[in-house]
């Protein structure tokens, strides 16, 4: 590193907002300093911001002087290029100056035409134009020909056979592929589900409902080892939300990129001086490193990725891991991106601080001014289905009860006795409590997949909602419809299922289904979205299928997608 860029980075606190955005703050939506940007520059009681700044080895972090939180600090510009990453499918449907370099590669022609000068026709009949800023030319993609490629009449049967509890050797049993051609099969389908679901969600945030509710989780992935030496395995993360009512998936985000590689991160990092800095001001602050493995590794030190980690993990031999707080926090700003601030929005997370922190930084504007909330949601583990059973047993027969005080009859007023029943649990919970922001909201309707549910409040949902507001928002508050999906996708998915144990290796788990290419994990998340979301029909309790999607019933879809309408769009 030059003594010139060391002595810059040692003058800084904070990382310099990127593009606009700061993502450094408190984090306490009580807190008078919530989310005010730290001054960047600067060392000790000269800096009157109402930050400390501390941290640990190459960590740093900054302690709030009003309500004593601490926030490790992140950089501002890796947030930004993740979420570019993760959005970047959205751009397919749209042309755009291909210069990184240029400021039009973020300005398409489709939406700003004074930006280009056309040029004409080519020889396919897609218009020409020439970026007036950098001179670059490029095509419009209104009109794709498509190649002829071989066993084409097989792309249904491999799509419903990958979406349907098929491993991939299977598959190549059923339709008689070689493994070459069932992988290009794969980025075909892929491509398609891309190209159509990119049509569907830019400029959704206007079909939208309001309120919307979003559940969020993380779920993590294993690559099979590929040295037989050190037979390490990869553990990827992946980050997913879903609208909680109605079970729209609105992504599914990975910490795996595979444009670039580990060695080449390396590389470029110590030409500019990185592999030294601290965390925060790197210029791939984003990409794991060999020295990250290692502090992750160690006791003394766990402010990184350990738990995902894992004691035989290791990072991948092809592409780049990269940090799950930056893949959330761009998740985070995807769903911004897709659904706007415009509207309340409720999110319901697990109690893991990740999500937390990057819903608190992307929606801090609408959190201060109270149309966006957080909660907490959680349910006992572990239980059996009779217990779980008879829980739900004695919740119905006290609603039964309930209903019967109110003169009503549970069968035809289910949702509102259940809503009176939430609002005196919740006049209750007020007058022990005095509030509900941070303070555990236990609800007496156990549910069958969730008894004992719990709920905390993130953010001031007391001082902005009024009492029926927050008897709807407690009601539903649940993480159900994405434990659903999690579970659909280990048990549909062979490739992300979960590993089993063998009495010939001593009880050893055995990821034998794990792919041995990390690539493929973000593509069949990808296609089975899509399948969920337009294609997939759901059972109901009577043991027949639902006649609507979730695209259907949240105003994406006019009706029932099929495959050949994804697979072979014009």
């Amino acid at each position: 590193m030059s003594n010139a860029l060391s002595n810059q980075i040692k003058k800084l606190r904070v990382p310099f907002p990127f593009k606009g955005f700061q993502f450094n703050g408190c984090k306490n939506p009580a807190c008078r300093n919530f989310m005010v940007p730290p001054i960047c520059e600067g060392h000790g009681n000269s800096v009157k911001d109402g930050y400390a700044l501390t941290g640990k080895g190459r960590e740093r972090a900054i302690r709030c002087k009003y309500c004593n939180t601490y926030t490790i600090v992140k950089s501002n510009k890796a947030i930004i290029e993740e979420f570019e990453r993760q959005s970047n499918y959205l751009r397919d449907n749209q042309t755009f100056c291909s210069n990184h370099e240029c400021d039009n590669y973020h300005y398409s022609v489709e939406l700003h035409p004074k930006r280009y000068h056309s040029k004409g026709k080519g020889t396919s009949g897609n218009k020409r134009f020439t970026c007036k800023l950098c001179r670059k030319s490029i095509t419009q993609r209104t009109k794709r020909c498509f190649q002829h490629r071989l066993y084409s009449a097989q792309d249904k049967s491999v799509f419903s056979l990958l979406v349907n509890n098929t491993a991939l050797n299977k598959i190549m049993l059923h339709t008689g592929l070689t493994p070459n051609a069932l992988y290009k099969k794969i980025d075909f389908i892929h491509r398609q589900c891309i190209r159509f679901i990119a049509k569907r969600e830019e400029g959704m945030a206007d079909k939208l409902p309001s309120p919307i509710a979003i559940a969020m989780d993380k779920q993590d992935y294993v690559v099979n080892w590929t040295d037989s030496h050190s037979k390490k395995n990869v553990q990827l993360t992946g980050v997913t939300s879903i609208e909680a009512a109605r079970g729209y998936v609105l992504g599914s985000s990975v910490n795996y990129d595979p444009t670039i590689s580990t060695s080449e991160v390396v590389e470029r990092a110590g030409e500019v001086g990185d592999l030294n800095t601290d965390s925060c001001f790197r210029t791939f602050a984003q990409y794991f490193i060999p020295n990250d493995v290692e502090l992750a590794m160690s006791k003394e030190i766990s402010i990184f990725d350990k738990q995902h980690l894992g004691s035989h993990a290791t990072l991948p031999s092809k592409g780049s891991q990269l940090h799950s707080e930056y893949v959330v926090f761009g998740h985070c700003m995807l769903l911004r991106h897709l659904i706007g601030e415009g509207r309340p929005l409720y999110f319901y997370l697990d109690g893991d601080s990740m999500l937390s922190n990057g819903v608190m930084s992307v929606f801090k504007s609408s959190i201060s001014a109270g149309t966006t909330h957080a909660l907490t949601c959680g349910f006992a583990k572990g239980m059996a289905h009779d217990a779980k059973k008879s829980l739900r047993a004695e919740s119905l027969l006290m609603l039964h009860r309930f209903a019967i005080q109110h003169g009503l009859k549970y069968k035809d007023d289910q949702k509102l006795i259940e809503f009176l029943f939430t609002k005196s649990q919740l006049e209750e919970h007020f007058a022990s409590f005095g509030k509900l922001f941070k303070t555990t909201f236990k609800n007496k309707i156990h549910k069958i997949n969730e008894p004992y549910r719990n709920a905390k409040a993130l953010t001031r949902v007391d001082l902005h909602l009024n009492i029926n507001e927050l008897a709807d928002l407690y009601n539903a508050a649940s993480v159900e419809r994405l434990d659903s999906y999690f579970q659909s996708i280990r048990r549909n998915l062979p490739l992300l299922g979960r590993p089993f144990a063998t009495q010939s290796n001593e009880g050893r788990l055995w990821h034998g289904m794990a792919p041995y290419n990390p690539k493929i994990i973000q593509k069949v998340l990808d296609i089975y979205r899509v399948y969920n979301n337009y294609v997939k029909l759901t059972r109901n309790r009577k043991g027949g299928f639902n006649n609507d999607t979730p695209a259907m019933r949240l105003g994406l879809a006019r009706g029932l997608v099929k495959m050949e309408d994804i697979l072979y769009q014009s």
